[in-house]
């Protein structure tokens, strides 16, 4: 999601967020919403002033291989 330079820090994002989550659970029957965030980067913010906070961390390793 991206918000227009002229209209940030209104609470626009999180109130998105939250009537979406507010649909998974009470129209299509969800139990848990899931969300996978960069614990450095500022969306985790939105994320959190809605409800969600962390349960997991999830670490991944990646191996590239040159061709010499």
């Amino acid at each position: 999601m991206d918000t227009h330079p002229e209209f940030r820090r209104q609470g626009l994002a999180g109130t998105l967020l939250y009537h979406v989550a507010q649909k998974g659970f009470l129209e299509m029957g969800a139990e848990d919403l899931v969300i996978v965030a960069d614990e450095n980067y500022f969306a985790k913010n939105i994320y959190a002033s809605v409800g969600f906070g962390p349960t997991e961390r999830t670490v991944a390793v990646q191996w590239s291989r040159r061709d010499t």
